[in-house]
């Protein structure tokens, strides 16, 4: 069983950008993280010239961000709207519709319990082909925007039961 979420860019208002293609500057990631990685994969294949610069934690690339240190910083999308909260000035910052990568997140359940597992699952079939996906997503993350079209998809295959 698992959640996902996607790779995704925030950056201050003032920085000009309104999508990836368009980054030019430096960018924050999270030292040793996958998001890290698909960054640098990223703008190898969009051609772009960004400079990647890791910092150890969330808490490190966003005050560098606020304060003009970087241009943008990475990380899975719901984690920068987990960040974004913590901000100075939270109407200061965008984060960029691109979708950059997957990335699953695992949820751990007791090993050898197929019957919790088969429940956990099916309960999350039926949350996703009823439609109230979009209410619970709705409802903690709309300010930062609709589901991008990775995820609309997920929430189709996540309606197939097992």
């Amino acid at each position: 069983m698992f959640r996902t979420t996607t790779l995704a860019l925030a950056l201050l208002f003032a920085a000009g950008t309104v999508h990836a293609q368009n980054l030019d500057g430096r960018l924050k990631t999270i030292a040793g993280t996958t998001n890290e990685n698909v960054v640098h994969a990223q703008l190898k294949h969009r051609q772009l010239s960004a400079t990647v610069l890791p910092f150890k934690t969330r808490d490190e690339a966003l005050a560098a961000l606020e304060d003009g240190k970087v241009d943008a910083f990475a990380s899975d999308k719901l984690l920068l709207v987990g960040a974004g909260g913590k901000a100075r000035d939270q109407k200061a910052l965008l984060l960029l519709p691109d979708e950059l990568s997957f990335e699953p997140y695992g949820i751990v359940l007791p090993r050898g319990d197929a019957a919790f597992r088969l429940a956990v699952n099916t309960g999350l079939a039926q949350i996703y082909s009823s439609g109230e996906i979009v209410e619970i997503f709705g409802r903690w993350f709309r300010t930062f925007g609709e589901p991008g079209p990775v995820i609309k998809a997920l929430y189709i295959l996540g309606a197939i039961p097992e």
